[in-house]
């Protein structure tokens, strides 16, 4: 059924709980399991193209240490996980990659880090399920008075 799955992580608690969701039907469908963060942080008025690579590089390399606690402890649990770190718009970014990897689900959170306070989901969240082409899963860390 899941034979195949992607995680849009960003860190958030949200998308913590969508890796956790992923991780437990891993476990019951013997899934592979593929962790994507998407670095959309760039300087919006750089001076320079090294002033935008630095940029890049420098995020690059603290969602690299991130992504490595996270595989280190899925190891852990008995799931080996593939990751990716790509630059680009989140919403396109994802699809893009969703679509090129033919996985069964797609697993995000509800909201992100960026999420604004006082919406029900994130616009993230709301543009990739929409345009997502496979089965999507939005998962949400607890319960939220909104």
């Amino acid at each position: 059924m899941f034979k195949k799955l992607l995680v849009a992580y960003d860190g958030s608690e949200d998308s913590k709980k969508a890796l956790e969701i992923a991780l437990e039907l891993s476990r019951k469908f013997d899934s592979e399991v593929h962790l994507l963060t998407i670095v959309e942080q760039l300087p919006h008025y750089a001076a320079t193209i090294g002033e935008v690579k630095e940029a890049l590089a420098e995020i690059t390399k603290e969602i690299e240490k991130e992504q490595t606690l996270v595989c280190e402890g899925a190891r852990e649990q008995g799931v080996d996980i593939k990751c990716r770190i790509l630059p680009g718009h989140e919403v396109e970014a994802i699809i893009a990659f969703a679509q090129k990897g033919n996985f069964d689900a797609l697993l995000l959170g509800r909201k992100g880090r960026s999420a604004i306070l006082h919406t029900k989901s994130g616009s993230t969240a709301v543009q990739v399920s929409t345009h997502a082409p496979c089965t999507v899963i939005l998962a949400q860390a607890g319960k939220r008075k909104e």
